[in-house]
């Protein structure tokens, strides 16, 4: 289009605009018939401008539709729609990831105070079963002090010492006098009569030589010997006056020639002093076993267990677990790490089991991928092996692979430690339902601010 036809174009445009609609068309219709061309373009401005809109043409030409002089029709048009949810989205998407944010932040905030929760009670019922421990240990303590300290008791053993007093260990009439004395007979009486039952017992003198033993008739050949390293160990601290009890993984063999069932793992036994009725001087040493020391010690552990959503359970100090497995009527099912060079048999099912990371969750049907003797400790093992006491909550995997939280106690008397661990999902099933809640609250406030503002 000239330049002298678009002049001419808006100088009618601007007349004809102001003109009423008839008056209009009659201009038009004369226009049509003197300048056809000119008509077109001028009824093309008042379909699609105003007085106000209307644009000089561009220098460079361009495809026209319905107005030649119009750039900007079918662009602003066609995206006029998207006005309204444009519209929603600056304003609902700032403030769903304001939400977002938030709901991330009070996340975080009730984490930590169920991280501490969760260490809390774990730290609560950990020194919860390990006071049960020391209350039970102190009575039996007492129970079988005063047992020890019952006068035909001490009048029974000093009578036997004073007798053998002047004997060398390898005299030849020692055993014969130890065979034939009635110590054995009032002992045996004397602790039946006290417990209700009958007690394992035995003696030793201060020279470590076992004097009387409960088991004597079947195996007459154990008085007179003297201890084992072991047993000698067990009997120092005894004989300087310090009763002590003996958990099963420590109650070990005293005397040469005792019988493999005897003092095996499994049994509990105290060991005390006995002192001379006048002046108070230890004059021998003491055991008891027997009479229920094993069956409460058992149910504690199995109550232990069953109160808690977890599992308890003793291990020494170089990860081996002393006491019977939750996962016992799978055990045979389980490739878990064995103590194949350890004696004792804590379980049914062998070996005792070492406390060591197989690295994946055997309970799902996973197999390791390397050997159990390549295992590492768990977290809770190697720090029971540092002596620590201790907790931790944010994860790791048990003996079996599972992801637990746990604590622990180390009891240095006994040199064991004491475990509590949970499962973790379980420990933080609350954090989890807390965490899904706020992102859904926050996705539904935004859908309906975005839903709003459509509107």
């Amino acid at each position: 289009m000239s330049g002298d036809l678009h002049q001419r174009a808006k100088a009618a445009f601007a007349e004809l605009i102001e003109l009423s609609d008839e008056q209009r068309d009659a201009k038009l219709s004369e226009l049509r018939l003197q300048a056809p061309e000119l008509e077109h373009e001028v009824r093309s401005l008042l379909d699609y401008h105003t007085a106000q809109s209307l644009i000089a043409p561009s220098a460079t030409p361009k495809i026209r539709t319905r107005s030649t002089l119009s750039t900007t029709y079918h662009t602003s048009r066609s995206l006029e729609w998207l006005g309204g949810p444009l519209r929603g989205l600056l304003i609902a998407g700032p403030l769903f990831l304001l939400c977002l944010l938030f709901a991330f932040c009070i996340d975080g905030v009730a984490r930590r105070q169920l991280s501490a929760s969760v260490t809390h009670q774990l730290t609560s019922a950990i020194d919860s079963r390990l006071s049960e421990l020391r209350l039970w240990e102190k009575q039996e303590l007492a129970e079988a002090k005063n047992w020890g300290e019952h006068p035909q008791v001490v009048e029974a053993i000093e009578q036997l010492v004073e007798s053998i007093r002047s004997l060398s260990p390898e005299a030849p009439q020692l055993r014969d006098i130890l065979r034939q004395a009635g110590c054995y007979g009032e002992l045996s009486a004397q602790f039946t009569k006290l417990a209700g039952r009958p007690v394992s017992f035995a003696v030793w003198d201060r020279r470590m030589i076992e004097l009387v033993d409960s088991e004597q008739e079947s195996n007459p050949n154990l008085l007179g010997n003297s201890t084992t390293t072991a047993g000698a160990n067990m009997l120092a601290e005894v004989l300087k006056g310090t009763p002590k009890l003996f958990l099963p993984h420590a109650n070990l063999p005293i005397t040469e020639g005792s019988l493999p069932g005897r003092s095996r793992p499994g049994n509990i036994s105290i060991l005390m002093p006995v002192r001379n009725h006048e002046s108070g001087a230890v004059i021998a040493a003491l055991m008891l076993s027997g009479y229920g020391l094993d069956e409460q010690y058992a149910e504690m552990l199995k109550r232990w267990s069953a109160d808690s959503q977890g599992e308890v359970y003793l291990l020494s100090q170089r990860g081996a677990m002393l006491t019977s497995s939750r996962y016992a009527d799978h055990l045979g099912e389980l490739p878990l790490a064995r103590d194949k060079s350890s004696s004792l048999e804590a379980s049914p099912n062998g070996q005792p089991i070492l406390v060591r990371d197989p690295g994946t969750n055997l309970l799902d049907g996973s197999r390791p991928s390397q050997a159990s003797a390549t295992w590492l400790p768990t977290l809770l093992a190697r720090q029971v092996s540092s002596g620590d006491n201790g907790s931790f909550v944010d994860g790791y995997r048990n003996y079996v692979g599972e992801k637990v939280v746990g604590a622990w106690r180390w009891l240095p008397d006994h040199g064991v430690g004491i475990a509590l661990e949970e499962n973790y999902d379980r420990a933080f099933a609350l954090a989890r339902t807390l965490r899904n809640s706020l992102l859904t609250l926050a996705g539904l406030f935004s859908i309906a601010l975005l839903g709003f503002t459509l509107a």
